[in-house]
């Protein structure tokens, strides 16, 4: 897969810009603040249909603009070339075309161009809170599983409801609560979201623990381990996976009434990084947890 060619108008820093990698490696060069960065941020959009940065899509527009552009030719072995874009609307709501027609959702992008970005703050992987760790990856999955994406939106707003159901019946009596129809939603959408974690995460293991093999010299063995707060052993399919969620609800719906949020789901999952019998995070140096 290669960025053939990357075209900005009115975005970040550049007014205009027309850029053709070569078919290598390829280095940026320059100066602090002349937009290395933003380059790399225009093709991270167009990837995952986000910003690595910006807190609203609107901040991605050049000031004194109406909207901001990217697009990008991309050759792949198994489509050709594909022309992808992106329109950022100062209302922060993005439109996307594909081949130069526009398409009704934006998570249709998602899949054409699959790529992997490493900065300062992605440590947070390794060494942050598990948001960071399921943020990776809901962000890796998404790229190569647009359904993947589906599921996870349908899944937090099923999330959101429920937990405003549960802190309004705070204190009232169990009967007729209403929560079984958002257990439905919350397994329906959660099954799915934690199966491809798990598949994710044995996929990457082996690659990961090779990688991290030769960079240690072969001093060290890498482990990663997927800890979902539903149990899964024994699960083989998404059916089966529902099931546990349900009877996992069942378990802690009380304590969940009592805390007025949700205790189980994909929200609540870990990912777990180790080095030889240590994990990573407390106990790596920052040098191996980059």
């Amino acid at each position: 897969m290669l960025v053939q060619e990357l075209r900005l108008r009115a975005f970040r820093n550049y007014p205009e810009l027309v850029l053709r990698p070569g078919s290598g490696l390829n280095v940026l060069v320059g100066e602090n603040g002349q937009g290395k960065s933003n380059i790399l941020e225009a093709i991270y959009l167009l990837a995952t249909t986000r910003s690595l940065r910006a807190g609203r899509e609107s901040e991605l527009i050049q000031h004194g603009e109406q909207q901001a552009w990217v697009q990008a030719e991309i050759a792949t072995e198994r489509s050709g070339q594909t022309l992808l874009e992106v329109t950022i609307l100062p209302s922060d709501r993005k439109t996307v075309a594909i081949n130069g027609s526009r398409r009704a959702r934006v998570l249709e992008l998602l899949g054409h161009l699959v790529v992997v970005f490493f900065g300062a703050l992605d440590l947070g992987i390794v060494s942050g809170d598990p948001s960071h760790r399921r943020r990776f990856l809901n962000t890796e999955i998404s790229q190569i599983s647009p359904k993947y994406c589906f599921d996870l939106a349908n899944y937090k707003r099923a999330l959101e409801q429920r937990n405003r159901l549960l802190r309004d019946l705070m204190g009232m009596p169990v009967a007729n609560s209403g929560l079984e129809a958002w257990n439905d939603q919350m397994a329906a959408y959660g099954a799915p979201i934690m199966e491809k974690r798990r598949f994710f995460v044995d996929r990457l293991t082996p690659l990961a623990a090779e990688m991290h093999h030769r960079l240690s010299g072969g001093r060290e063995v890498l482990a990663l381990r997927y800890l979902p707060s539903v149990p899964l052993n024994g699960c083989e399919s998404v059916e089966e996976i529902a099931q546990a969620f349900h009877a996992k609800i069942d378990n802690v719906q009380g304590e969940e009434r009592r805390r007025g949020t949700s205790l189980v789901g994909p929200q609540r999952d870990e990912l777990l990084f180790s080095i030889g019998e240590s994990e990573a995070r407390p106990f790596g140096s920052q040098g191996q947890q980059r």
